[in-house]
């Protein structure tokens, strides 16, 4: 497991918005637990205004200082990036409203602010709605796919979507 303020140094590289950092660490500890089962860093995030807030990296970031990245393990990389390509399009607003409409930050705010949002709820809510064919979502790694457990039908939908990322190259092999 990282640490998450070196988690919140690399994701630091490609953006320097507190809010967003703050985002994209949630759903990069999000696609962690559903991925891996596993925990990506250290986080324990609340159910704040607007949105999952980790009040440690609030602090840290709110005092400006800045941690040199230390080299994360491949995986985590690979977490961290998928999670980046895949959120780098949407607005600080569009990422409060995207955490505003999924189940932990929704059930754990009811309860009132600052509520903890547990790495249970999270993996199991997401783990769910992942699995719907609506759900727009970022691209697991195929490095971190563990084929033997893979059914048929996830093993089809794996194939269709690895053909789908590479019709080009696939349409340039057949020419050859």
């Amino acid at each position: 497991m990282e640490n998450k303020y070196d988690v919140v140094a690399y994701i630091s590289q490609y953006t320097q918005n507190k809010l967003r950092i703050q985002k994209l660490l949630y759903y990069a500890q999000v696609w962690s637990l559903v991925w891996t089962g596993k925990p990506l860093c250290n986080a324990s995030f609340e159910a704040w205004d607007n949105g999952p807030v980790d009040p440690e990296v609030r602090l840290t970031l709110k005092a400006r200082s800045k941690n040199a990245p230390k080299q994360l393990h491949n995986d985590s990389v690979l977490i961290t990036d998928a999670v980046l390509d895949f959120y780098d399009d949407f607005s600080n607003e569009e990422l409060i409203s995207s955490t505003h409409e999924e189940g932990p930050w929704k059930s754990a705010y009811r309860n009132g602010r600052n509520t903890p949002i547990t790495n249970e709820d999270m993996r199991s809510w997401y783990t769910k709605n992942a699995n719907r064919n609506d759900c727009d979502k970022p691209n697991m790694p195929l490095s971190l796919v563990k084929l033997s457990t893979l059914t048929s039908e996830k093993s089809i939908a794996l194939i269709d979507e690895i053909r789908a990322e590479n019709r080009n190259l696939l349409d340039e092999l057949k020419y050859c």
